[in-house]
């Protein structure tokens, strides 16, 4: 970011819509554990929360169930977020209050590509990280 503050064109993914967690909110409930996705490091503490919670009803051992339910719990969190969107870091930040970031990863700054062949967006990405380090 610093190399192309004015020009870097990124993939971000914006903090989920609120209400998308009314699901994962009452399943963590009946859990005893109070959900706070306030931003992607606090929503990781809250299901981190919750196996803990759930470990310890077992016993302190991981069981299956524990297993399964700590992956209900991740899929419906995930289900929540935004889709990622690319745009070009030069302007006013995004309204929606998540900057240029990946609010799931709770990462202020943030880039993605997958593979150049892709897609042209990846293509420019992937070129201006060779650039920013001088490859």
């Amino acid at each position: 970011f610093a190399h192309t503050p004015a020009s870097a064109f990124v993939r971000r993914h914006a903090p989920p819509r609120l209400d998308g967690f009314d699901e994962l909110r009452r399943l963590l409930g009946s859990c005893g554990v109070v959900l706070d996705a306030s931003n992607g490091a606090s929503l990781a503490r809250s299901l981190d929360d919750a196996k803990k919670r759930l470990k310890e009803t077992a016993g302190g051992t991981p069981t299956d169930g524990v297993h399964s339910a700590d992956a209900l719990f991740r899929g419906v969190a995930t289900r929540a977020m935004s889709e990622a969107q690319y745009c070009v870091t030069g302007g006013a930040p995004p309204s929606d209050g998540g900057g240029h970031g990946h609010y799931g990863l709770a990462l202020a700054l943030y880039t993605h590509f997958t593979s150049p062949i892709r897609r042209y967006a990846d293509v420019v990405a992937h070129r201006q990280l060779l650039a920013a380090v001088g490859g």
